[in-house]
């Protein structure tokens, strides 16, 4: 996994290199399940863990990263997790 990811765009496109068979609506739909927020992506911004049931979400911080690098390394998830099966069982090749 990159840590250089700095925007939504480059989530899209590390997006795509790991799932090359995801159509739009396929990265749609990682982006949505995995919604980004207004935290920084200041690589130099604090780092911290979430509480988990109130104010910022481990989707968009963590102890490792904030923004869309922390959105990357959380939808970096295992290629047979739920979410990722549902996305790929409704997948047709590019």
């Amino acid at each position: 996994m990159p840590q250089n990811i700095t925007s939504e765009e480059d989530l899209v496109s590390w997006i795509q290199d790991v799932f090359p068979l995801f159509t739009q609506d396929d990265v749609s739909k990682v982006l949505r399940y995995y919604p980004g927020s207004n935290a920084t992506d200041d690589m130099n911004a604090a780092d911290y863990a979430t509480l988990g049931y109130t104010g910022a979400t481990a989707i968009n911080v963590s102890s490792i990263a904030t923004g869309q690098q922390q959105r990357a390394n959380v939808s970096n998830m295992d290629p047979t997790s739920e979410r990722v099966l549902t996305i790929n069982r409704t997948s047709t090749p590019r």
